[in-house]
């Protein structure tokens, strides 16, 4: 017997088609799990894992949306399971996401990123833009404007390129070093649109904002009180315990109510202690009215 199919209006798939696509264009990929948190977020009439990959893989069918859905992960057009490094790069940049916070800007902002050229911050890439047109390709016909290498350049900082093949591209695209005359000047803004840039594995933060999080999780970390860090850290008593605490076994007693019950310290921590005592089963039955 099987279940009534779910029905989805049209409206309502185009308007979760549009935060997939959103979605893949600024965090790469994410699971379909997430993908729900991210659309819950923004939207009060809330979605589940089974209606939003129906209505995403029957638009991505019918509307060619650049949105895939494979084994539980939404995915974008650097990540399309017909690729041969498919598995790779998903297992790569899923580990580098892990453990890290998701960026969620306002609603507005955020279905901005349904233009796969739309980014933000916009300054680092205005300032290569300056750079750029001041100083043309060293090739008769370049092969690509300026536009499309700063295009091409900011989507090989998000999918995690090393430095060393951006280098490579700009060389290629007609922009060698040796031709710039602020050559460290040039270097610097680089470094600024990489530090600015969204990256997939911060999962849509920039390395900066990156770092400014993790630093302040670090320093919250740091400045918890003792009894927060080791509240369940047990304390073993030993012979060496004893001797330097200078407890006497014989003279440890416990109070309960008005009886002082003979027994030494066991292990305690910040929340509990476990005190050893010898007790008759008769004494065994009657203490145990006295526990909470």
């Amino acid at each position: 017997m099987t279940g009534n199919p779910i029905r989805i209006s049209r409206e309502r798939k185009v308007l979760m088609a549009r935060y997939a696509v959103a979605a893949v264009n600024l965090y790469g990929l994410l699971s379909v799990q997430e993908f729900v948190q991210v659309f819950n977020h923004y939207e009060a009439a809330r979605t589940t894992p089974e209606e939003a990959v129906l209505a995403v893989t029957r638009l991505a069918k019918t509307d060619g949306i650049a949105c895939w859905v494979y084994k539980d992960i939404l995915s974008g057009p650097y990540f399309q399971p017909r690729y041969r490094a498919y598995s790779a790069n998903v297992s790569g940049t899923r580990e580098e996401q892990k453990g890290k916070p998701r960026y969620l800007p306002n609603k507005e902002e955020f279905l901005k990123y349904v233009d796969p050229l739309y980014f933000e911050p916009a300054k680092p890439y205005a300032d290569l833009r300056a750079v750029f047109e001041s100083h043309p390709p060293t090739f008769q016909r370049a092969p690509y404007s300026v536009e499309e290498t700063l295009t091409l350049l900011r989507e090989m900082i998000r999918f995690g390129d090393r430095v060393r093949d951006e280098i490579q591209f700009l060389d290629n695209a007609g922009y060698p070093f040796e031709a710039l005359d602020d050559v460290n000047g040039f270097i610097q803004k680089l470094e600024d649109a990489m530090n600015n840039t969204r990256l997939y594995v911060h999962n849509g933060f920039t390395p900066t904002e990156m770092y400014k999080l993790l630093h302040a999780r670090r320093e919250k970390m740091e400045t918890l009180s003792n009894e927060a860090q080791f509240a369940d850290t047990p304390l073993y008593f030993n012979s060496f315990a004893y001797e330097n605490l200078g407890m006497l076994k014989t003279q440890t007693v416990l109070k309960v109510d008005s009886y002082a019950l003979i027994c030494v310290p066991y292990q305690f921590s910040m929340k509990r202690g476990i005190l050893a005592g010898a007790f008759s089963k008769e004494e065994i039955e009657y203490f145990q009215k006295y526990r909470n």
